[in-house]
């Protein structure tokens, strides 16, 4: 049991438990298409009534959102719902996230109310909390960092025969199953330059429906998160 814990701390260590995505209100009163929020971090859970220790102004569709995103997420991953960082520890409402050069802070959950468009009032979290699984699993594609060492396989075990697969690489996520993944090829839109076009047909009824990758290990990702 002790061997057990000590091998996942490795990986937690590392990247943490997951991700909490931040969730801004759109400001259908002032402008329909805002993408305006604000980040607050703090040093510790009791100072949520004190100024913050750093915030941060979002707008996703300025130049400086990348600048920010540099900084809160250096692994640079993407969420749909907003700007990523990486959570080390849940407690309740509060997330701890760690940011560029390894900085620690907090972040709290705060149920939001704002009205759309068509008057209704609406309640959204601030932040949105994703353990490793939910968030590999939602991945829009995927793709190995090391094929030869990372073979797809038609079952998740070690001792499943393996899928063949020549072509570029772009598999959807579905699910986990421990540190299984299991995957299926895209049908291409999307996943290709246009020189790249005819490998986007009958993609995936020329290679396999779906199969299996490892997604982790007892350290590191075995997969691309970008």
């Amino acid at each position: 049991m002790f061997l057990s814990y000590a091998v996942a701390q490795v990986f937690e260590d590392k990247y943490g438990i997951g991700i909490v995505s931040a969730k801004g209100i759109p400001d259908y009163i002032v402008n329909k298409y805002s993408t305006n929020y604000q980040i607050n971090l703090y040093d510790d859970t009791t100072t949520l009534n004190l100024n913050p220790t750093k915030t941060y102004k979002i707008n996703s569709r300025e130049d400086k959102y990348w600048e920010v995103n540099k900084e809160l997420n250096p692994l640079d991953l993407y969420h749909f719902s907003g700007m990523v960082m990486v959570c080390v520890e849940k407690r309740g409402e509060w997330f701890k996230v760690r940011i560029k050069n390894n900085l620690e802070y907090w972040v709290k959950n705060i149920k939001l109310t704002y009205t759309n468009s068509y008057g209704k009032v609406k309640t959204i979290n601030s932040f949105n909390f994703y353990n490793w699984e939910q968030y590999i699993s939602g991945t829009i594609w995927v793709s190995r960092l090391e094929k030869e060492k990372n073979l797809i396989r038609k079952k998740p075990k070690e001792n499943s025969e393996t899928i063949n697969f020549d072509a570029p690489e772009c598999l959807k996520a579905i699910k986990t199953k421990g540190f299984w993944l299991k995957i299926t090829p895209e049908n291409g839109e999307g996943c290709f330059d246009d020189n790249e076009d005819i490998f986007a047909i009958d993609y995936q009824k020329k290679y396999f429906k779906y199969g299996w990758i490892k997604w982790r290990n007892d350290k590191d990702f075995l997969i691309n998160l970008k």
